[in-house]
């Protein structure tokens, strides 16, 4: 079975990050790199994606987890 590949566009709104972020996150290895498609045309692979959502869905479930006197401020 294929799988979707996503361009931009399609990241941004699946992320909610803008394009700038994105490639920040990138360039500190916090988000998968693009594949090249062709010559100017770069996507990534819906698995890629879903596991950079797990990995920050995970982290996320953790931090809210702490109990509050762990949380700066209290």
């Amino acid at each position: 079975m294929l799988e979707k590949i996503y361009r931009l566009p399609e990241v941004m709104e699946f992320t909610g990050l803008s394009r700038s972020s994105i490639y920040l996150a990138i360039s500190k290895k916090e988000f998968p790199k693009p594949l090249k498609l062709g010559r100017r045309s770069i996507g990534w692979p819906e698995h890629l994606l879903e596991e950079w959502q797990k990995k920050i869905m995970s982290t996320h479930l953790a931090d809210w987890q702490k109990p509050l006197k762990d949380l700066p401020g209290h």
